[in-house]
């Protein structure tokens, strides 16, 4: 088992994306950057990567590491020579995350994760985690975290009518199912009348899907897409912010 194994298991089974480089192989402090024109980046697919001044990257004194969010590099992976490893817990913008999967043309599925939201409080206890599947495994030692700064979550309290359920899942679920559903996955539900206020968790985001849960998929309506199910497509505008 090696340690760079840790944060797929992490990924998969708690949506945290993670990654880990051979402590050795970075040269000074790891910082975070924008990529200068010309600089390339070879992955731990054997792959090079062109980057450009809009990638967002974590380099070291000699160059760019890994491109933030989406692949690390070959020269700092790990291997089984490895015996310091560094682990990283971010969180990175979604929107930059996409531009740059698509210019990369490939996804990885620690992108996807952050495409899709990661829960910006889990990026500490995600490190520990790591830290302690890493320490069960490998053995070793652990150093003290050292964390930049941590994300501030924003409590989101929604004004919900529950007729958007079933405009937008295609099921009429009546208030006290979609009480006892919601606040089975972590959301608060107040209120009784057609309009009722759901606070999220930091770890879920979207409510119609998860009202009727209970029910499973089966209970959805099945129905052919029509011209009226069709949206344009919308590419997200580069940005300047990881």
């Amino acid at each position: 088992m090696r340690s760079s194994t840790s944060p797929t298991f992490i990924t998969y089974d708690r949506g945290r994306p993670l990654h880990v480089f051979d402590a050795a192989k970075v040269r000074g402090n790891l910082m975070l950057r924008r990529a200068h024109a010309g600089e390339t980046l070879l992955c731990a697919r054997w792959q090079d990567y062109a980057l450009d001044d809009s990638i967002c990257v974590i380099a070291d004194e000699e160059g760019v590491e890994s491109v933030s969010g989406i692949m690390g590099g070959e020269k700092t992976g790990c291997s089984a020579e490895t015996t310091d490893v560094l682990i990283e817990s971010a969180l990175w913008d979604p929107a930059n995350i996409a531009q740059t999967g698509r210019q990369a043309r490939h996804q990885f599925r620690c992108a996807l994760s952050f495409r899709a939201r990661v829960d910006p409080v889990f990026m500490t206890p995600g490190l520990e985690l790591a830290t302690h599947m890493v320490l069960d495994l490998c053995g070793g030692s652990p150093s003290e975290a050292v964390v930049v700064r941590n994300a501030e979550p924003l409590e989101r309290v929604i004004d919900f009518p529950l007729s958007e359920v079933k405009r937008l899942a295609g099921l009429a679920v009546p208030l006290p199912e979609m009480r006892s559903a919601l606040e089975r996955l972590g959301f608060f539900v107040a209120g009784q009348g057609e309009r009722v206020k759901i606070a999220t968790p930091s770890w879920r985001a979207d409510v119609e899907n998860k009202a009727g849960r209970r029910r499973g998929s089966g209970a959805y309506p099945r129905r052919r897409p029509g011209a009226a199910d069709a949206h344009s497509i919308a590419v997200t505008a580069p940005r300047s912010r990881c």
